[in-house]
């Protein structure tokens, strides 16, 4: 048990020394910064300061995010085509966070967006210049980059190809690591010790202790063995059993009967006999959860999921169907907010990931749904399919709905 728990010590130091120190949800907030910043850039320089103003009103009602970026752009295509490509990209390196061995490779991996050809023609230009050591400096300091020792020594480590991996591997941690583990060592083992040797100890003591303070006494009368007379017969009861306790009658006189009591141990009955089987319905299904609206490209993010249904936030109802492939179907729920948000803007809420069929659908002249006044309820005809990847659920197949009114 002792080397057991060693090993479990040793390995969680280990695991904790080689995990990234910031979280999923931190990393993906400087990708969206970055995403940000570069967007105003391209847009300034390539759709000139209208565009950019319209893209800085905006943010500051929505907040920096990829879906509020694509949603500015499409409505502005096809002359932010390459905006958007660039977006798209920048996108993608969120996925680069399982991939990473620490907070150093994710730095590296973000950073190379600066040596794409889309954004090298800039490469001379002075504000694009300050503009990439200023979004460099941010992600060091959010993403705790750790330098090995100056510039100089750095580029030089980055250059063996055999510890391209131990990019800032720091030795003052990894000493710390192994004192870590050897205190740990020494902790479980003094533990060990102490709990056999003390016990061993505290066994022998107090034998000792009680032969030596119990002094010598007189002997003790011991009380002649009890009788039992049953029918003029005498039994010694010197070698009975204690239990079950039996009383028995005097001698038998004119036929009586006898009467005898015991102590029977009384069995309760199991407790699945007594307590009927009742589905407890508060108890959430483990294959069925929720989901906010999806992106412009009809994914939705993992992390937007909820267990249970949640007024205003709810809207897809996702049900697992085969665990080995991480497949699911979705269905849009039909409530007041939902249905509102559809005549509002179809295209940004529904579309993505919903087929209207059915009469009554019309188009406008850019082939968009026009959804008509006193829309009463959606009605879902076949659920739509979606695939977990990499933290996000792809649309595999669009859902399948009728309008209602």
């Amino acid at each position: 048990m002792r080397y057991f728990l060693i090993i479990v010590f040793v390995g969680i130091s280990i695991f904790s020394f080689a995990e990234k120190t910031v979280s999923r949800a931190t990393y993906e907030t400087e990708v969206d910064k970055l995403n940000c910043e570069l967007a105003k850039y391209y847009m300034k320089k390539n759709q000139g300061l209208d565009t950019l103003r319209n893209y800085q009103y905006s943010l500051a009602i929505t907040g920096c995010n990829f879906e509020h970026l694509m949603v500015f752009i499409k409505e502005r295509q096809p002359e932010m085509k390459l905006n958007g490509e660039l977006a798209v990209y920048i996108e993608s390196l969120k996925e680069n966070y399982e991939g990473a061995v620490n907070n150093n490779v994710l730095y590296q991996k973000v950073t190379d967006i600066f040596e794409q050809p889309i954004l090298n023609v800039y490469s001379n230009d002075d504000d694009f210049v300050n503009l990439e050591i200023s979004l460099k400096d941010g992600l060091k300091e959010n993403l705790k980059i750790k330098e090995i020792g100056n510039i100089v020594n750095q580029e030089v480590a980055e250059q063996k190809g055999f510890f391209e991996s131990f990019r800032g591997f720091g030795w003052q941690e990894a000493t710390l690591s192994l004192i870590t583990i050897l205190i740990i060592f020494i902790f479980v083992s003094l533990i060990s010790w102490f709990y056999k040797y003390s016990t061993t100890g505290k066994a022998t003591t107090s034998t000792v202790n009680r032969s030596q303070a119990e002094p010598p006494t007189s002997p003790i009368p011991i009380p002649p063995t009890p009788l039992i007379t049953t029918g003029g017969m005498t039994i010694n009861d010197s070698h009975t059993t204690p239990e079950p306790k039996v009383v028995l009658t005097p001698p038998l006189q004119n036929d009586d009967v006898p009467i005898v009591v015991a102590n029977v141990p009384i069995i309760d009955p199991p407790i699945d006999d007594m307590v009927d089987d009742v589905e407890d319905d508060n108890i959430p299904n483990e294959d069925i959860f929720y989901m906010p609206y999806p992106t412009i490209d009809g994914s939705f993010y993992e992390y937007g999921k909820h267990e249970t249904y949640e007024e205003g936030r709810s809207t897809f109802k996702f049900e697992i169907k085969l665990k080995e492939y991480n497949l699911a179907t979705f269905e849009v729920i039909s409530n007041q907010d939902v249905i509102t948000d559809a005549l509002m803007n179809f295209e940004k809420t529904l579309n993505a990931v919903c087929e209207v069929i059915g009469e009554g659908t019309k188009h406008d002249e850019n082939h968009e749904i026009i959804i008509k006044p006193g829309l009463k309820k959606i009605v879902v005809i076949e659920p739509g399919t979606a695939q977990l990847r990499t933290q996000h659920w792809r649309l595999k197949q669009k859902a399948k709905i009728r309008l209602e009114y």
